[in-house]
C-alpha cells in the first residue's frame, strides 16, 4: 500500500487517477473544488479529501499540516494542479 497525494484531483485526469489508485492505496486528494472532491469520495469512500488552494499564502505550513494529519510519509506525489495563463511567459508573475 502506497501513500499517494494528488493535486488538482476534483475532475479530469486527477479524478481519474484517484479512481484508479484508490484500490490498495491510501490516497489524499487536494483541490479547490470541494464539491468535486466530495463527489469522488461518495463514489470511492476510501479516498481522503482536503479542499486546498495551492496559491495559499501559507502553502508550506498549511499543506504540511494536512499531509501530516493523514500520512507519516508520502510515497507518490502526482502534481496535477494547473491553471491557464494566456500571456507570454516573460509576462507571467507569481
Amino acid at each position: 500500500m502506497k501513500n499517494i497525494v494528488i493535486t488538482g484531483a476534483s475532475r479530469g485526469i486527477g479524478a481519474e487517477l484517484a479512481a484508479i489508485l484508490s484500490t490498495n492505496n491510501k490516497v489524499l486528494l487536494l483541490a479547490r473544488n470541494s464539491e468535486g472532491l466530495k463527489t469522488l469520495q461518495d463514489q470511492f469512500p476510501s479516498l481522503i479529501i482536503a479542499p486546498f488552494d495551492l496559491a495559499d499564502a501559507d502553502l508550506k505550513k498549511n499543506l504540511t499540516a494536512i499531509i501530516n494529519a493523514h500520512f507519516n510519509r508520502v510515497d507518490v506525489l502526482i502534481n496535477n494542479a494547473g491553471t491557464i495563463v494566456n500571456k507570454p511567459v516573460l509576462d507571467v508573475t507569481r
